[in-house]
This record gives structure tokens, C-alpha cells and sequence, in this order.
């Protein structure tokens, strides 16, 4: 019974000082007497509000967004499928369906809708089975020793090899493929030392190189988890949604020659402050944030 909606159509104030309710559920069926400490009373047949934020995309195109839960229509879903929206709070009405108080990426309110014409996605950190303060922590450890910052730059199929563990190697963990990583050789590691289930990432792509190839983080993590995209590092700094830890994503520009992406942690103490730390050729460093090579778009993708 929790968190779901019940008509009390009775009160009683028993002598031991409680409070009781006489419970229906939406058939009319008799549910029993409940102390009321143990229920929330709502403001309408919607139940009590539950306060917990998701993130959802929304896959069906016959649903109506209402204004309210007197079912005033504010507009119909078909222009809103396959884009993402936060969902700050909750309601599991009396009718039997759940309803999100949906918001779009600017956080401006765009109404209630019907659970059932979205799919949830998870943020990054809980879709790979860790979380920011494990990133965070980790890569804080080393901000100012050379266990990472340094390593030297080795790209993908260097020697002829796709296997991820060679670029996966920092400075201060050598090993028998010698020091060396590349952009997402450094992301992969420090993300599977927090304890990370990098299953999330290789069960969906596998691609060349495995971990240690973006367009594998790319296909698992845009498919699976939230993400915002912008047309330029500044508009990504101006959008206020960075924050430290989370993951960039620059896509190629095919157009281009020697086209390639990049993949790197957002470093900045608020959302405006241009820093990342990354793995690019002159090795790994914290820097403004740029992409070595061309892009046409870029990534946002929140640990949480």
C-alpha cells in the first residue's frame, strides 16, 4: 500500500487518541481502518505529492500533458517524443496511473503526464553503478601529484593493439604495456577503480577497443542515461547544469578529415568555470575545455 492513493470516506478519533481512516481503493472495495500518522492527505484524487526527481524521455505521441488534475489539457505529446525531461516530483493517483510534473532542460514547468508515455532514464553514475562523490574523490586525490596528470599520450591500435588495458595505464600505476592512455583510457580507468560495473558500457558497444574507445561510452551512455547537448563549450558553460565530475562528450565532425571524438571529466568548481581534465595528445592535463580535433557537437552527460 505505499505510496498509493486511497479514498478515505470515514473518519474516526478513537479514544486511545488516534486518528483512523476508513479506506477504498478506486473500485470501492473496503481496504480497512489506518492510523493516520501512517498516511499523507493530498489535495485532490492525485494523492499526496512524492518529492523524487527522475529523468525521463518521452516515447509516446497520443498522450495529453494536463495543466492540472481537473484534466484541463495544456498540450498533446506528439511533439515531445524522443526528448528528455526532468521529472522534479510524482503522483500516484487514485485512478491507478502515475503522473510526473514534467520539466524541460531550461527548467521551465511543461505540465503533468501519464508515467506511461515516458521510459526513465538514469543519471550516468547510477546506470554504471558508482556515483560523483567516488569520481570526484578519486581524481581530487591525485589534483596535485603526477599519478595521472602527465601520463603520456597513447592512441587507440598504437602497435597494432585494440586491447582497452594498454591505454589504461597512468603514471603512477605502471604496468607491462607500459604508461600510456588515451582519452577514454584515462575515463575508464578512473571510473572502474570507483568500483564501476564497465559492463554498462561494453554489454551495450563493443566496438574496437572496447572501454577504451568513446564512441562505445557514446552509444551506451546516450541511449541509456541523461544527457544535454550544445553547439559549442560556451553555450554548455552558460546552460548552469555542469558540475564537477560529470562527463564530456565532443562528437566528431565527419565532415572533416582525420575526424575523431573525445571524452573528458568537467573539473570546474561552479558550472561556468571552463576546466576540464582530460587525456589529449600532449598528455594528460587539466585545461580549459577544448576537443583536439573538430566537432558538431558537444555532450553534457550528469553523473547524477
Amino acid at each position: 500500500m505505499q505510496n498509493k492513493t486511497f479514498k478515505a470516506k470515514v473518519e474516526y478519533h478513537h479514544f486511545n487518541g488516534s486518528i483512523y481512516y476508513s479506506l477504498y481503493d478506486k473500485n470501492n472495495k473496503w481496504m480497512g481502518y489506518i492510523n493516520a500518522s501512517a498516511a499523507k492527505v493530498g489535495s485532490g484524487a492525485q494523492g499526496a505529492v512524492i518529492n523524487k526527481s527522475t529523468y525521463v524521455t518521452v516515447t509516446k505521441g497520443n498522450y495529453s500533458v494536463w495543466k492540472d488534475f481537473k484534466w484541463n489539457k495544456k498540450q498533446s505529446t506528439k511533439s515531445m517524443v524522443n526528448k528528455n525531461y526532468q521529472a522534479k516530483r510524482f503522483y500516484n493517483h487514485f485512478n491507478g496511473s502515475k503522473y510526473y510534473s514534467l520539466y524541460d532542460t531550461n527548467g521551465k514547468w511543461i505540465g503533468y503526464i501519464n508515467a506511461s508515455a515516458t521510459k526513465e532514464k538514469k543519471t550516468a553514475a547510477s546506470y554504471m553503478g558508482t556515483s560523483r562523490a567516488k569520481i570526484v574523490n578519486e581524481l581530487s586525490r591525485h589534483q596535485n601529484d603526477n599519478f595521472y596528470l602527465g601520463t603520456p599520450y597513447k592512441g587507440l591500435g598504437a602497435g597494432g593493439y585494440s586491447n582497452a588495458e594498454r591505454f589504461m595505464v597512468p603514471r603512477g600505476a605502471p604496468n607491462g604495456y607500459g604508461v600510456g592512455m588515451n582519452c577514454t583510457g584515462f575515463v575508464a580507468y578512473v571510473v572502474k577503480k570507483t568500483g564501476a560495473k564497465m559492463g554498462s558500457i561494453t554489454n551495450v558497444a563493443n566496438a574496437y577497443g572496447g572501454l577504451a574507445n568513446a564512441y562505445n561510452w557514446r552509444d551506451a551512455l546516450l541511449k541509456n542515461t541523461m544527457s544535454y547537448s550544445f553547439n559549442s563549450v560556451d553555450e554548455l558553460l552558460k546552460s548552469g547544469k555542469a558540475k564537477k565530475g560529470d562527463i564530456i562528450y565532443f562528437e566528431a565532425d565527419f565532415t572533416k578529415p582525420n575526424y575523431d571524438c573525445h571524452i573528458a571529466f568537467f573539473w570546474g568548481n561552479t558550472p561556468s568555470e571552463n576546466k576540464t581534465w582530460h587525456q589529449v595528445g600532449r598528455g594528460n592535463m587539466i585545461s580549459n575545455i577544448f576537443s583536439g580535433t573538430p566537432y558538431s557537437k558537444v555532450y553534457l552527460i550528469p553523473l547524477d
